[in-house]
């Protein structure tokens, strides 16, 4: 069988991506290795960090772009890409209303927890 697009992995990014391409009118295949669907996903709970969503403004979280990128800076250092951040912290927002208008899933403000790096400034 033909697919036009190849779906290696099925954690978040890759039903993400599937689901993408298969709403533009593809047809897909996502190949996963394990036993189970969900990567790395499936064992972490599903929490994703996206600053800015629309969930965490419609919860008056207090949090900006600038102060993710400053947090992400802080904890990566100089090897970081900045180019690769500021597209993560820029199209996730947008990512997650696509998936919220586009799909069943469901997104929710976790509980408050403790930042793996809380002595970088922007940890929440």
């Amino acid at each position: 069988m033909q697919y036009d697009v190849v779906i290696m992995g099925s954690g978040a990014a890759g039903l993400t991506a599937a689901l993408v391409a298969a709403k533009a009118g593809n047809t897909v295949a996502v190949l996963e290795k394990a036993n189970h669907f969900g990567g790395t996903t499936a064992i972490s709970g599903g929490g994703i960090w996206i600053p800015v969503s629309p969930q965490a403004k419609a919860e008056g979280v207090d949090d900006s772009i600038e102060t993710a990128r400053n947090y992400v800076l802080g904890v990566v250092g100089n090897r970081a890409e900045r180019a690769l951040i500021d597209a993560y912290l820029n199209n996730g927002p947008e990512m997650i209303e696509w998936l919220a208008a586009n799909s069943e899933t469901v997104f929710q403000i976790s509980p408050p927890s403790s930042d793996w790096y809380p002595e970088v400034s922007g940890a929440v």
